[in-house]
């Protein structure tokens, strides 16, 4: 560890590799962050992009949207992917694998940022 200059931070909660080259987290219970705006209607057997909210602390930055564990594969499925946040609202894929139309509530958490 000491040749790779590997610094392992748990306060903040991550690892660093080779003077923060890789850093990886180590927080394993993230919550959800961001949240829909609006009840929207994706229908079967389909994809939509989607509008949600994101905390101001990610205001101006490119983040990574994950879908979350407990509920990837469930319902519906939120595609990994890079999105850049403006007025706190970020883009999300959402695919909708069911032979019926689902209706995504208000203020439901879709994904991590």
């Amino acid at each position: 560890m000491l040749d790779n200059k590997v610094i392992i931070n748990y306060d903040e909660g991550f690892v660093s590799v080779a003077d923060h080259l890789l850093t990886v987290s180590i927080k394993g219970n993230r919550k959800p962050c961001v949240k829909m705006t609006t009840a929207t209607c994706v229908p079967a057997q389909s994809e939509m992009i989607i509008s949600v909210s994101a905390p101001f602390r990610f205001e101006g930055k490119t983040v990574l949207i994950e879908g979350c564990p407990g509920l990837q594969f469930k319902r519906f499925a939120v595609a990994r992917s890079f999105g850049n946040c403006k007025n706190g609202q970020v883009d999300i894929k959402v695919l909708n694998f069911n032979p019926y139309a689902l209706v995504l509530g208000k203020k439901s958490e879709n994904g991590f940022n």
